[in-house]
């Protein structure tokens, strides 16, 4: 019976596919939620460690909205202009409670849930009780879809462009003028 069980699912991707898929959305992309609420996308955020959320400070902005059913304290942080705070991933919904986030203190900061598949109908509870909105990358419109799936029609960074016209020498002091401040402000960041 569990090989059954097993097989069933084996038609569905992993996690590593709902990353690939939140790192080809553009900017600005536009979120719906099991709430019926919208985020856009304003920055994708930073890897999570080996433990604890996928996504660490994404920044969302919530849709103004007055749908009945955001619960009160989703209604309440709505007003807020954007939202900064973890972003975690599955294929299902129903594996937030199946790998015990629920219990964990480590996705207190998780704002959002990312999944494929919307397979259960209880909210999404945090260890400190806050309902978190879950997006089904499934319900972005289809042309977002595509760019997912095709990582296609972005324009190429700067220094696309540009690194393969420098020399190594040129390349090796254009790094390094460009990851001294970076370091220097990450050493006087405080976490």
């Amino acid at each position: 019976m569990l090989l059954l069980a097993e097989q069933s699912y084996r038609h569905l991707p992993d996690e590593i596919e709902v990353a690939r898929r939140w790192w080809h959305l553009p900017l600005d992309t536009l979120l719906p939620l099991d709430t019926g609420e919208t985020y856009q996308l304003l920055f994708s955020g930073h890897l999570g460690g080996s433990k604890g959320p996928d996504i660490r400070d994404a920044v969302l902005r919530p849709l103004a909205s007055s749908s009945p059913l955001a619960p009160a304290g989703l209604r309440q942080v709505l007003q807020a202009p954007r939202l900064c705070g973890d972003v975690e991933f599955h294929v299902r919904a129903s594996d937030w409670y199946n790998h015990h986030h629920e219990s964990d203190r480590r996705y207190n900061r998780v704002i959002l849930h990312v999944v494929l598949r919307y397979d259960i109908t209880q909210p999404i509870l945090r260890q400190d009780g806050l309902s978190i909105p879950t997006c089904t990358l499934a319900d972005l419109p289809a042309e977002e879809q595509a760019l997912q799936l095709l990582g296609a029609g972005l324009p190429p960074w700067p220094c696309q462009e540009i690194i393969p016209a420098l020399t190594e020498s040129e390349r090796q002091q254009l790094l390094y003028r460009a990851g001294l401040p970076r370091f220097e402000q990450k050493r006087f960041q405080q976490y």
